[in-house]
């Protein structure tokens, strides 16, 4: 199997959760590469679900190991009605025990309270208020603290250094307060839940050696990359495939695959580019559970878009995708649609436009093709289990995409899966 990446392919709430879920007990470690506590994925087990902001998916195989990697912006504990890690895990140690098993970088970056201070008044491009924005921003201006530099501290001088840091850029009361406190969280994760902090390049490049399998996990989507994305409505840190070199210190020869994931239709949460953002969606949006994992803001629902599946494909190098909800595409009554391409100012072109604006008065061009309304698709699990339209739908989509669809889930259930 060797190690594997699964990368959102959209603006997020793809499905990755299930997919990692499934994948995971053919490995021995998963590792988060990227974003923050505004990524939500959402694992089942026992029948309920369970949403992971800063804790990788596979906390229910207790045999695994979790690492939270040096590009993860990571809050220690709660601030206002935001929770941190403290809280996830006291949480999740009432379902299965995490002790010994999370891993933390000491390279990632503290969100510290006047991040999520700064973000609460409001930064558009659909912020979660988390403070995600602000400490990249403090990061890239050489004023953030890591868990590194919290580790490190050994008398008062190194507090007032980190002080010194923080106020080169920042007009903040209480920061000695505030430090110590963020000491204060990290002793208790470290002492009360048995996390370890390491270097995450050290610690994989170990695991490599020893022949452990890793599971890289990517935050948010393609899209919302701050490099690749509907820049500048996107998050903060890199969330394609590349992120996971920066992110977590290893060689690029070490990701021997990577899988997109890709819903039969779209959604976003948020502001920002949607070309194939469709209000006939929008009566499914209650049954279809389309609010955002994190926030519960209603996802903007549309068409799935073939010529942007080609474009996130291409730029993560996916050796296949793995296509989630095709199953909710039976509850439409009409014909289905794909969108081929896009009319921008009367021009028309099958690639993803780079730029903000053609982004968005970018006019889809759609294939319409039959559907299968009113079959129930749940119990498929062999390609040709499925309807024709089902069928043909899925190939067409790989026709656009260029890219071959090797998984489908067909329902809401684990096992609810297809392999082609």
């Amino acid at each position: 199997m060797g190690n594997l990446a699964v990368i959102g392919m959209d603006w997020g709430d793809e499905g990755k959760g299930k997919i990692i879920d499934l994948l995971m007990p053919r490995f021995d470690i998963v590792a988060r590469y990227s974003g923050g506590a505004n990524a939500g994925h959402t694992v089942s087990n026992g029948g309920k679900d369970y949403s992971l902001h800063s804790l990788p998916s596979g906390v229910f195989e207790e045999s695994k190991r979790l690492l939270i990697g040096n590009g993860f912006l990571l809050a220690l504990s709660a601030y206002g009605d935001k929770d941190g890690l403290l809280q996830e895990i006291e949480r999740m140690n009432r379902v299965v025990s995490l002790h010994g098993r999370l891993y933390v970088a000491d390279g990632a970056h503290v969100i510290l309270p006047h991040h999520i201070e700064a973000d609460s008044q409001g930064s558009g491009v659909g912020s979660t208020k988390r403070g995600i924005g602000p400490s990249a921003e403090a990061k890239a201006n050489r004023t953030g603290v890591r868990v590194g530099d919290l580790i490190g501290i050994r008398d008062h001088d190194d507090y007032l250094a980190l002080r010194e840091r923080i106020l080169r850029r920042y007009d903040v009361k209480d920061v000695l307060k505030t430090l110590y406190e963020q000491r204060a969280f990290l002793e208790k994760l470290i002492d009360g839940f048995g996390v370890k902090i390491v270097n995450a390049s050290k610690f994989l490049n170990a695991a490599f050696r020893e022949g452990s399998n890793v599971l890289f996990e990517g935050s948010q989507g393609t899209m919302l990359d701050i490099d690749h994305g509907t820049y500048p409505t996107v998050t903060s840190t890199n969330s394609t495939a590349g992120g996971i070199y920066t992110g977590l210190g290893i060689p690029p020869k070490q990701v021997d695959q990577v899988i997109g994931v890709a819903k039969a239709t779209e959604s976003r949460v948020g502001d920002g580019p949607f070309p194939t953002e469709d209000s006939y969606f929008n009566v499914y949006r209650e049954g279809w559970n389309e609010f955002g994992a994190t926030t519960r803001r209603p996802r903007r629902l549309g068409w799935r878009d073939g010529a942007q599946l080609k474009y996130a494909a291409r730029l993560n190098g996916v050796d296949y995708i793995a296509l989630t909800c095709l199953d909710r595409l039976g509850d439409v009554p009409d014909r289905l649609k794909i969108c081929v391409g896009y009319k921008i100012d009367g021009r028309e072109t099958d690639e993803w436009p780079t730029g903000f604006r053609d982004q968005t008065v970018a006019k889809p061009i759609y294939r319409d093709l039959d559907g299968w309304h009113g079959q129930d698709i749940s119990s498929a699990r062999d390609f040709n289990d499925l309807p024709k339209a089902a069928q043909n739908y899925v190939r067409e989509l790989e026709k656009e995409a260029d890219c071959y669809i090797g998984m489908i889930s067909v329902g809401k259930e684990r096992g609810d899966i297809i392999q082609v």
